[in-house]
């Protein structure tokens, strides 16, 4: 409901060989577009089928990207004159209203005084079962999610439909966020909106308890994961093309080798976290 992707987006608007696709454009089967409406839809012709969420939203503002040198460049008057050019702006609200409430979930998921929401039952869990798991979203995130389905696969098929914002061209930012996150868990640092910067304990003590002669290596091995992203080429979507030997295929390989490397870290210190005394 929130990030879903790679998206099939024929099933919200109509797209290049299809202007009729779509719920916006089918106002016979789907009379009132509300947000109840779009979340059933969701998936519900199959995984790409997505109706909601962060890429629905950035495909109705930027619309198909047909071009190398920058995003998709959908008109105003998609919005203004355009044939269903109210559903189209509906949809849009609506879509806009999910998010919002689904991150405010999100947001009430972790309040500090809720008895009975997951951070509760997270911090219920016994202490070796907590940090197995806060270990493996760490693994799981920089290892399957970001070194596999949104940089490796995109490198493999060379296909913008495989991009993670290929509508807007702003993977790279995406990309460069989500390896601060990594590192923001990894160190117990966070700086907010406002420009606080909160620190505590973060998965790197549990590396200091058990690995104390190798912290270095940790620390280094995120630190050059964020760096190998941060020398991948924009936009990626031309990144990804070409030979295995250009500067783009190469620059993203390297980011995918650096985040392997520190997803097996965090594998080899979960593992240690079970085992210990």
């Amino acid at each position: 409901m929130i990030n879903g992707w790679p998206i099939d987006e024929y099933h919200i608007d109509g797209v290049a060989g299809a202007p009729n696709a779509g719920i916006i454009n089918d106002p016979k089967t789907f009379p009132t577009i509300t947000r109840e409406l779009i979340e059933r839809m969701n998936e519900r012709a199959g995984e790409t089928a997505i109706t909601s969420g962060f890429h629905a939203i950035e495909f109705l503002l930027w619309g198909q990207d047909f071009s190398a040198e920058g995003p998709g460049e959908r008109p105003f008057s998609d919005y203004t004159t355009a044939l269903h050019a109210d559903r189209r702006g509906t949809y849009l609200l609506a879509c806009g209203e999910s998010l919002a409430g689904h991150l405010r979930s999100l947001v009430e998921a972790w309040a500090p005084d809720d008895e009975k929401n997951f951070r509760a039952q997270f911090e219920a869990l016994p202490p070796r079962e907590a940090a197995r798991d806060l270990i493996y979203g760490l693994h799981a995130m920089s290892g399957k999610e970001l070194a596999g389905e949104r940089l490796l696969v995109a490198w493999d098929t060379q296909d913008q439909e495989d991009e993670h914002s290929c509508f807007s061209d702003t993977t790279h930012l995406d990309m460069k966020y989500d390896a601060l996150g990594l590192e923001n868990v990894y160190r117990g640092r966070y700086r907010t909106l406002d420009g606080d910067f909160l620190v505590g304990n973060g998965v790197r003590a549990l590396v200091r308890a058990l690995f104390l002669k190798e912290v270095e290596e940790f620390d280094q091995k995120i630190q050059s994961a964020r760096a190998a992203i941060d020398e991948i080429p924009v936009p990626f979507d031309q990144a990804i093309l070409g030979e295995d030997e250009d500067s783009g295929r190469k620059a993203i390989l390297e980011a995918v080798i650096h985040l392997e490397d520190f997803a097996a870290m965090m594998a080899r210190l979960q593992q240690a976290v079970v085992s210990a005394p």
